[in-house]
């Protein structure tokens, strides 16, 4: 018995030693996304669109080279992990589409012709474009009750010290902006009268929530003790003259007032959040390999959860 079992563990030795080593990856290869290859060519030509300067900045170290380019990988896989799920869903994109978008391209880059590489490239982004919108379409709009309660989960978003909702009016000249303050001061027109007479925007005059330490210190100082519902005296800043209005104000230990701006950003930024987390999702269904040895710097794996 000792014997056959000396004989069968020969055997796996040798089996062992005998068998081949996987074959090497082809060096132009640097990842796989659902065993579908991803060259370098790829890389180099998403590194030239989106690195900018950092590169050519001989004061950056390479570690933090390392870093940027790891990140910008990551990126790039993404893209190759949504595109996935936007084919998946038959998200199309026409010709017409294209063409819009070039045409664009081409005015902003002095009428640079773009080749086949440049259409397909275009296709793949208005592709994963439209399937983020449709996420972030499926998320009903941010009420106030859940920016409140997203601002409890988040305390870092709150406005810190005292706050202010403000209207602005920006004027031409000191004498104009006179003339408004003794118009306003005396009854004889409104602000919203004010804001379409000498405003130009669909927006202006509308109320601005902002903290009373972020403001410069002439336009701080002129607010100092105007109450609510009164106008301020003008104000010079940067060469222009402005009159400002009180809507209210509310101190640091005063609850948040939720502005529209305010609750417009808890709102993009809910939906970055969801379409983070739909991602996540996304790349947990996709295998995807990388291989470093093949790439032109070190790779630094992203340490997010």
């Amino acid at each position: 018995m000792r014997a056959v079992v000396c004989i069968v563990l020969a055997a796996l030795a040798c089996l062992a030693g005998c068998s081949e080593p996987p074959p090497p990856v082809d060096p132009s290869i640097v990842a796989f996304v659902d065993g579908d290859a991803v060259r370098i060519e790829e890389f180099d030509d998403y590194l030239t669109t989106n690195l900018g300067q950092f590169e050519g900045d001989p004061g950056t170290p390479e570690s933090d080279q390392d870093l940027v380019k790891s990140r910008l990988f990551d990126a790039m896989l993404d893209e190759h992990v949504l595109l996935r799920e936007a084919l998946r869903r038959r998200i199309e994109v026409s010709r017409y589409e294209i063409d819009a978008f070039l045409r664009d391209v081409q005015a902003a880059e002095a009428d640079r012709p773009a080749g086949r590489d440049a259409r397909e490239r275009i296709e793949r982004l208005l592709r994963i474009h439209k399937l983020q919108e449709s996420i972030l379409r499926a998320l009903p709009a941010m009420t106030p009750e859940e920016a409140l309660a997203y601002l409890d989960e988040h305390p870092d978003l709150a406005p810190s010290g005292p706050r202010l909702t403000v209207r602005a009016l920006m004027l031409e000249s000191k004498e104009q902006a006179d003339k408004v303050h003794s118009d306003l001061s005396r009854k004889r027109m409104t602000f919203d009268e004010a804001a379409v007479a000498y405003e130009q925007g669909p927006s202006a005059g509308e109320p601005i929530g902002v903290s009373v330490d972020s403001l410069p210190e002439e336009v701080r100082t002129a607010l100092e003790k105007v109450r609510r519902g009164r106008i301020s005296k003008p104000v010079e800043l940067h060469g222009s003259f402005y009159v400002f209005r009180v809507e209210s104000r509310a101190e640091a230990n005063e609850p948040v007032a939720l502005d529209p701006e305010l609750l417009e950003l808890l709102d993009a930024m809910r939906r970055r959040e969801a379409f983070e987390s739909e991602l996540a999702v996304l790349r947990a269904r996709t295998e995807v390999r990388i291989e470093p040895a093949n790439l032109p710097f070190s790779y630094v794996p992203d340490q997010q959860p």
